[in-house]
């Protein structure tokens, strides 16, 4: 790395995993450009055009489903000298590892990447989801439960 002041930029693509406990897995490469700035008592860090595509399950028929991830601009400070008494305890910042003079962009791209997919991931508006009787997959096939007798069953019913 250069000198105080100075700006790197790098093209990346990097294979990455996410949370193994997660149904949230990387099919392609995360590729990103980024910018490296350095300055007296940190490292600023800017990826920029985050592509990948991510694997995931419809949250109401919980099929595969795969999602374009596009993150246009994130950005990240690595502090180089601060001692540990100058943050909050609620505060996680992130350091320069002086003694291989690295930074480690794994969690902060896994993150990036975590607070880009939906919430809600579906796949397609129109989802029906699954039957609450049998569970079967309304999408794919009707089944033939009572849709009546589910709506008397529900617990609004006595609101009413």
């Amino acid at each position: 790395m250069s000198q105080h002041g100075s700006i790197d930029t790098y093209d990346f693509s990097e294979t990455l995993e996410l949370d193994p406990e997660s149904d949230l897995k990387l099919l392609q490469p995360v590729v990103f450009e980024l910018t490296v700035i350095k300055m007296r008592h940190e490292i600023s860090v800017h990826m920029q055009n985050v592509k990948t595509v991510a694997e995931g399950r419809c949250a109401r028929c919980l099929d595969s489903i795969k999602l374009n991830i596009e993150i246009p601009e994130a950005t990240r400070q690595f502090l180089v000298d601060l001692p540990e008494h100058q943050y909050d305890e609620d505060e996680h910042p992130l350091f320069v590892d002086k003694k291989h003079n690295t930074i480690d962009l794994y969690t902060p791209l896994c993150e990036e990447i975590l607070l880009h997919f939906p919430s809600i991931p579906l796949c397609s508006v129109g989802c029906k989801g699954l039957c609450q009787r049998c569970g079967a997959n309304l999408n794919k096939k009707d089944c033939n439960c009572d849709s009546s007798s589910l709506v008397s069953e529900s617990p609004f019913n006595k609101l009413k």
